[in-house]
C-alpha cells in the first residue's frame, strides 16, 4: 500500500485472497493513515 502495491498484488505475493488480505489487514493501515486506492472497474 504504502509502496503502491494493489490489494491483488499483496494476496498474490502471500498466496491468499484479496479479500482475505483485504479483511485482515485494512484496520491496520486505517490506523497508520495510510491512503488506499480503490478499484476502478477493472
Amino acid at each position: 500500500m504504502r509502496a503502491g502495491w494493489s490489494w491483488s498484488q499483496v494476496a498474490e505475493a502471500l498466496g491468499v485472497t484479496r479479500q482475505a488480505v483485504h479483511k485482515k489487514h485494512l484496520r491496520r493501515l486505517l490506523m497508520a493513515q495510510i491512503e488506499l486506492r480503490r478499484r476502478n472497474n477493472e
